[in-house]
């Protein structure tokens, strides 16, 4: 049999497999620090997020269309989400079933308030108004 010489990192991964971690390599540092990468990833979506909002209230003021209260809002609650996630994730202070309870409820409140705009009447925006009753 001949001997190859492998890379660092795949003695890293061998290792890895076998329950031990070789300091230093690629597995073991995200091995080490899967839960804080994680939490950060969830973090920047949440802040992603939280600009989507402002930017949709703005939207609104800007137009005075009703609907876009809702699209604020789900994207306000859909930041909230991944705040908490990332929290519960960081901490471990949640168990992976009660976690995964709750982000189902934020779910649902962000799917109701996507959906509620369709349910609206037709007098969704102030231009709507000034314009007076449309013709048949």
């Amino acid at each position: 049999m001949i001997n190859v010489p492998r890379s660092r990192a795949a003695r890293g991964f061998t290792a890895l497999k076998r329950g031990r971690p070789v300091l230093g390599s690629v597995p073991s540092v995200l091995a080490l620090h899967v839960h804080e990468i994680t939490s950060m990833v969830i973090l920047l979506v949440g802040v992603a997020l939280t600009v989507l909002a402002v930017l949709a209230i703005a939207a609104f003021r800007k137009s005075g269309n009703a609907r876009l209260k809702f699209v604020s809002a789900a994207f306000g609650v859909f930041a909230t989400k991944q705040f908490f996630s990332a929290w519960a994730v960081f901490s471990r202070a949640i168990a992976h079933e009660e976690l995964e309870a709750i982000l189902a409820v934020f779910d649902v409140v962000i799917v109701a308030a996507l959906i509620a705009p369709f349910f609206l009447g037709r007098g969704g925006s102030r231009s709507d108004v000034a314009r007076g009753p449309r013709k048949a």
